[in-house]
């Protein structure tokens, strides 16, 4: 029964129906029953929705971004021109918007690959080794203020957060500064996991592995997630682990060796339960590398496709 306090499921969905979709995607955040709900009964049409890959350059290299349109048509996928070099790397993409870190040329930049139009952003007033982790960036839109905002989290691993930083455009609220975003006592950041934006709330997890925070784009306001601790073996230099977006969900990717197999394996952790749930991690899926390279992993920072479904 897809109903809600005595209101029968058909009834509950009409009205999900009547709301427009930027703000009933921001229902979802209510509780998991609703999320489903308006995920399998109210789905937005996504049938402009492409595929796009960056591949970073290295020394040699340069780094390329590739559209891969209606490739199971008989489509053939199209490169993007953007800057040739190979220290350029991807913050995020939004509604067909560019976000990029440069470091040539010590800025970010959000493209819009159809028009040409770039707007270049300076890198924030921190210090440089903070300015400089492409990691500690991520690009997100708010559905309510349509806004687009880039978030930097100043992370030295040894020291406290004292404050977010945010860089608005667009929505009539584009600041052409970095504004403070003060976070709670004891905040941290642990750069190997990156940031990811959702929804308009960016996450990232604390130095000690142990929770994620987040920043809502709409309030700004810096706050840490009640979860449960994160699944990952300690010390955790020994495996590479990212968040993810899972279907809207913040997971985690973790990549690691099989002994059995002798090939790497990728587990795939998604967050579930609302805010008025007790939530837990749970783990979708278990991806064993084939083909001559025994160690492979999934591209990030998205793993969109699909149903998620529990794995043992």
């Amino acid at each position: 029964d897809d109903g809600w306090g005595g209101v029968p499921a058909d009834a509950f969905v009409a009205i999900l129906l009547r709301i427009p979709p930027a703000p009933r995607r921001r229902l979802r955040l209510v509780c998991r029953h609703w999320r489903d709900t308006i995920d399998e009964r109210t789905p937005e049409p996504r049938t402009g929705a492409k595929v796009l890959v960056f591949s970073m350059g290295w020394v040699g290299n340069l780094s390329r971004a590739h559209v891969l349109d209606e490739l199971t048509r008989g489509g053939r996928g199209r490169e993007l021109d953007l800057w040739h070099d190979a220290d350029t790397r991807m913050i995020g993409t939004c509604n067909g918007l560019l976000c990029c870190f440069r470091r040539n040329r010590e800025d970010l930049a959000v493209t819009n690959p159809v028009t040409g139009e770039t707007i270049a952003v300076d890198l924030p007033p921190t210090w440089w080794y903070c300015r400089a982790q492409p990691t500690s960036y991520s690009f997100g839109y708010h559905p309510a203020t349509g806004q687009y905002k880039i978030v930097h989290v100043p992370c030295v691993e040894s020291d406290e957060i004292g404050a977010v930083l945010v860089f608005t455009l667009g929505g009539g609220g584009c600041s052409w500064g970095w504004r403070d975003a003060p976070a709670p006592a004891g905040s941290s950041c642990h750069l190997r996991f990156g940031i990811v934006t959702i929804d308009g709330v960016s996450y990232w997890v604390t130095r000690d592995a142990e929770r994620i925070m987040s920043l809502d784009l709409g309030d700004e306001r810096v706050a840490v997630v009640k979860s449960p601790s994160m699944p990952v073996p300690l010390p955790m230099v020994i495996y590479p682990c990212h968040l993810t977006n899972v279907r809207g969900r913040v997971g985690f990717a973790m990549c690691r060796p099989d002994n059995e197999f002798g090939r790497s394996k990728t587990e795939v952790w998604v967050l579930e339960g609302g805010q008025e749930e007790e939530r837990a991690w749970a783990k979708c899926y278990t991806l064993l590398a084939h083909g001559v390279y025994s160690r492979q992993e999934i591209a990030l920072p998205h793993v969109t496709r699909g149903r998620c479904g529990r794995a043992p």
